[in-house]
């Protein structure tokens, strides 16, 4: 009984495994150019992927706007463990890549 239970879970597990590091989906393709004046502003988070850095976050928003012709300002925003929690911020600069489309993020720690 004890070796069927531990051989059925080790069966779910390396399914789990396989299953999870199987990626057959082509990735996303982006448009060609992106206009960073019609990008700015401030933008609503309606849903997510959480990264370890957005646990607990509600109401994330991320603002943009332009430095220079080469530049962005941003500023996400969330309030920690409620609706109604304390406001916590994060400031960084995007910039575009060789792809005129995507853009690439430093945020910088205090």
């Amino acid at each position: 009984m004890i070796y069927r239970k531990t051989f059925y879970n080790i069966t779910i597990m390396l399914f789990s495994l396989f299953s999870f590091s199987c990626n057959t989906n082509p990735p996303l393709n982006t448009v060609s150019h992106v206009d960073l004046n019609k990008y700015m502003g401030k933008w609503y988070e309606i849903a997510t992927i959480t990264q370890s850095f957005q646990k607990g976050c509600h109401c994330t928003t991320a603002e943009y706007s332009l430095i220079d012709d080469k530049y962005v300002k941003v500023i996400n925003t969330c309030r920690k463990d409620s609706t109604n929690g304390i406001i916590k911020k994060i400031e960084g600069k995007a910039f575009t890549t060789s792809h005129p489309a995507k853009l690439k993020v430093q945020f910088f720690w205090p």
